[in-house]
């Protein structure tokens, strides 16, 4: 629940939603993020995996065919996420494969209400590309970046962010500095559907020890993942959705304000 300064309600609700997502088929995984958008209510928050819009492999390796695949933040796929958060008053958040100028990056990019953009994380992590293969103009990012979505704080990681020991002390210390609420943690991973709940209670789970704040973790369906979402808190796994076939795995943080 969310009040403002006259004591009013306000619900949001996080809504991870594990989709089907096609490897360089952005107008179809942009369509699967609008209708899920048409689907919400106002003021709810949707979570979409890591490398959604493209679909999480997309890229080839090869530096002159993926700087034409990656997309800069003003690309039209971006813009018609903007204009139906705007339009049916929710938030967004996805990754894909952001262009700036001659890098490729993994990022997650938050969209609020008003169709603005209020958050674009890199992950900081290189096990989204085959390092071996690529060039420096495949780049990482270095820090992690609060947001605000009412009265909450929050800020994303991204897969492997979380299972390197500096960055996930980064985290936590941002947990005690900014007062965070929450964090989100889109995935892409490959697990076999009888694998998807034991990995996720026992060595997910653990690794979110010391997390303090509910973590949201979101995977896509494609021809390799099974999809699936979970909620940690702080070495506990507290929900978990079906895996191969779209779900939406709906969690609500209450403010202590």
């Amino acid at each position: 629940m969310f009040y403002n300064e006259l004591n009013e309600v306000y619900e949001v609700i996080i809504k991870m939603i594990s989709d089907i997502s096609k490897d360089n088929e952005l107008d179809n995984n942009v369509e699967t993020i609008i209708r899920n958008i048409k689907n919400s209510k106002k003021g709810d928050f949707l979570l979409f995996s890591e490398g959604f819009l493209h679909g999480f492999d997309a890229l080839s390796w090869d530096y002159e065919t993926d700087i034409n695949i990656a997309i800069n933040q003003d690309s039209i796929f971006i813009e018609k996420i903007k204009e139906q958060c705007k339009e049916y008053g929710v938030f967004c958040g996805f990754g894909y494969y952001e262009k700036v100028d001659e890098d490729i990056y993994c990022s997650y990019m938050i969209v609020n209400d008003k169709g603005k953009i209020i958050n674009n994380y890199r992950r900081i992590s290189i096990g989204w590309k085959k390092y071996w293969l690529t060039t420096s103009e495949y780049k990482e990012g270095t820090e992690l970046l609060p947001f605000q979505i009412q009265d909450f704080k929050a800020t994303t990681i991204v897969c492997g962010d979380l299972w390197d020991d500096n960055t996930k002390k980064m985290l936590i210390e941002k947990i005690d500095k900014e007062d965070l609420d929450f964090i989100i943690w889109p995935n892409h991973l490959d697990y076999k559907e009888d694998e998807w709940k034991k990995e996720m209670s026992n060595d997910y789970a653990k690794r979110t020890k010391g997390v303090k704040v509910p973590t949201f973790l979101i995977n896509d369906i494609s021809e390799t993942s099974p999809g699936g979402a979970a909620v940690f808190l702080d070495g506990k796994m507290l929900a978990i959705s079906k895996t191969l076939k779209a779900d939406i795995l709906i969690f609500e943080i209450e403010s202590d304000n």
